[in-house]
């Protein structure tokens, strides 16, 4: 079983694309926080100043340009995922993958979906576009550490799940789910994923599912997502009463991830051999 979920090729050095999609979101976060204080000193400051303050008010004034650049670095909370946890997945994972890989937030694949449905499924699709509205301020709300408004965020996007005009619709928001709150599917083959985002492949023999591999984006590595690919095989797999094994082979064959990725799969109720090589099993029915 191949894995890359949790140590990245280049061990987090200035190469690494998972640090530049991190140091990307720390400086749009600080941008941000940096223009919010900004204007709320200016308007301290306008108002202290009595009889100056229509001037600063004008159009393309000190005040409106304050304003429009914090409009526009708000925007840019969504482009860089801000408000995502550390190392869990969620609808505020993702963010600008280096290159010509794109960005992969929750709002970059709603833009995609309203676009592809508005016509034959125009509630729907306009639902989402009034959720990736609400993205800015939910995120906003998550970096200054309230995250209430993600869990309402979430119940809405199962919502949409369940009401999506199609299965690769409603497929195409489940990714963005915590790996615990994801659906279980009928058939234990709808899990594969074959993309550039993620690869989970595995095979079905009667009760057995054989792991071949979870394997994740350089870019998109340390943010849990090859975990909630993981939980929710698990989660599925319990479900339908079968046994996961496998083999434990890091990504590039690197003894020295073998240790951080033995651990990775205990937590999630697997038994492991602890060597390049060694097999993984785990039974149904236990904890996750």
């Amino acid at each position: 079983m191949d894995m890359s979920e949790e140590i990245s090729a280049s061990q987090g050095d200035s190469d690494d694309p998972a640090l530049h999609v991190r140091q990307g979101r720390e400086q749009a976060w600080s941008n941000y926080r940096a223009a919010r204080i900004e204007l709320t000193e200016l308007r301290i400051r306008t108002n202290l100043d009595g009889w100056p303050t229509w001037v600063h008010m004008l159009p393309g004034g000190t005040l409106e340009r304050a304003e429009r650049r914090l409009i526009r670095l708000r925007g840019r909370l969504s482009r860089h995922g801000v408000g995502a946890e550390e190392r869990r997945w969620g609808p505020l994972s993702g963010g600008e993958l280096p290159g010509t890989q794109g960005v992969v937030t929750l709002e970059s694949t709603i833009t995609g979906l309203v676009r592809r449905y508005r016509a034959s499924a125009p509630a729907w699709a306009a639902e989402l576009a009034a959720i990736a509205r609400s993205g800015p301020q939910i995120r906003e709300a998550a970096a200054d550490g309230d995250r209430a408004q993600v869990h309402a965020l979430i119940q809405r996007l199962l919502t949409a799940v369940r009401l999506a005009p199609g299965e690769a619709a409603g497929e195409s928001l489940l990714r963005h789910l915590p790996g615990e709150l994801r659906p279980i599917p009928a058939e234990v083959t709808a899990l594969r994923r074959s993309g550039e985002r993620v690869t989970v492949a595995f095979e079905v023999r009667t009760s057995t599912i054989e792991l071949e591999t979870i394997t994740v984006t350089p870019g998109l590595r340390g943010m849990g997502l090859g975990s909630a690919e993981l939980l929710h095989l698990c989660r599925t797999a319990d479900e339908h009463r079968m046994r996961i094994v496998g083999r434990l082979v890091p990504t590039y064959h690197d003894d020295s991830a073998v240790p951080a990725l033995a651990a990775w799969l205990r937590r999630h109720g697997f038994t492991v051999q602890e060597r390049v090589g060694g097999r993984i099993s785990r039974e149904p029915g236990m904890p996750t």
